[in-house]
């Protein structure tokens, strides 16, 4: 595999993992007109390589043929070289027998009052002789208008050789557009992966106090997840979030407060265990309100602009273990906080494509 085509391999992957990373936190129909964009832009650079491919086929084609034609073009200058020289001996040598026929009518006249037979054999020799300069002439003519069809089909194939390079020339320019477009496209969700790895990095080394059990941070599909427990945060069939709780809410917030280009959504998670109290429904409920309630801890930071935040309620439907251990429902009572980078300027820069 060479270079361009690894590099175009790369393209595709980063893309595809850009398309899978922004389809759980934009709206459907946006995701879908973005990666549809995104299936066309690459059909569209496919084609034009391959049709830049046929072309460069057809263009060593076509020298191929040129180099064909200029040899036959040289073989029939020879030709014409040869047949001028022979021109020359016939029209030498029609001089010739113009001079002889001249000589022959002085001998005939004088041979008419002696010889009669003598007189029809040489005008028998002279009326032959008058033939094959008749039919030497018309070869010479005959080849003169094959050298001349010739040189326009030579000249006719350089104007379409010269049109095929301009047309080349022409889909590589597009091409090498399209390349500088993904290239700038490769940068900005590298720099957008740097971004949420450093972020990461903080918010990992903000909550370091909490044990393993308590809260997890880590990166999937270009987003930082924190995934609180439920023993961290509230109590059983709570919605109250605990002060150990608010602690670590608000070491996050500090992080968030200082990157105004992140988007939060908060998901409320819960186990299969059916809940039904004065003013908890059931399980839906019981997410949505306790994501409800970190949004309003995290927007106590008068820094984080609540635009920038989602709350959702997922109930028991999106479990990360089985419900039938109690290790495994105690892993599913949770609350993830989903951290993503702003991607509208990556939307911009699909959208221009």
């Amino acid at each position: 595999m060479n270079f361009q085509a690894m590099k175009q391999t790369l393209s595709m992957a980063i893309l595809g993992l850009l398309i899978f990373s922004i389809a759980a936190c934009v709206p459907q129909r946006k995701y879908q007109d973005t990666k549809m964009r995104l299936q066309e832009s690459n059909e569209e650079n496919k084609n034009c390589r391959e049709k830049l491919g046929e072309s460069m086929k057809k263009n060593d084609e076509y020298q191929e043929e040129i180099g064909s034609l200029r040899k036959e073009s040289d073989m029939l200058k020879r030709d014409t070289s040869r047949l001028s020289q022979e021109y020359n001996r016939v029209h030498k040598l029609n001089k010739n027998l113009n001079e002889l026929y001249e000589k022959v009518i002085s001998q005939n006249k004088d041979l008419l009052a002696t010889s009669t037979a003598q007189n029809q054999k040489l005008e028998l020799e002279l009326a032959n002789k008058q033939r094959e300069l008749e039919i030497k002439e018309k070869y010479l003519k005959d080849l003169e208008t094959s050298l001349k069809a010739q040189e326009a089909n030579i000249n006719k194939l350089n104007e379409d050789l010269k049109e095929r390079e301009k047309n080349i020339n022409s889909l590589t320019g597009n091409l090498q557009e399209r390349e500088a477009r993904v290239n700038e496209l490769e940068a900005l969700i590298n720099r957008k992966d740097s971004a949420v790895n450093a972020l990461k990095q903080k918010i990992s080394k903000a909550l370091l106090g909490f044990k393993e059990n308590e809260l997890t941070v880590e990166m999937k599909n270009g987003k930082v997840y924190v995934s609180l427990a439920e023993q961290l945060l509230f109590g059983s069939g709570s919605t109250t979030v605990d002060e150990k709780g608010k602690d670590a809410l608000q070491k996050l917030a500090s992080v968030l407060a200082k990157n105004q280009d992140i988007n939060i959504l908060i998901e409320g998670h819960t186990d299969d265990v059916p809940i039904k109290t004065g003013s908890i429904k059931d399980n839906w409920d019981l997410s949505v309100l306790r994501a409800t309630s970190i949004v309003r801890i995290l927007s106590q930071n008068n820094k984080i602009d609540p635009k920038r935040i989602t709350a959702a309620g997922r109930g028991e439907f999106v479990p990360v273990s089985s419900n039938d251990s109690k290790t495994g429902k105690q892993k599913n009572r949770r609350t993830e906080i989903i951290l993503t980078p702003d991607l509208d300027e990556l939307f911009k820069l699909l959208e221009s494509n």
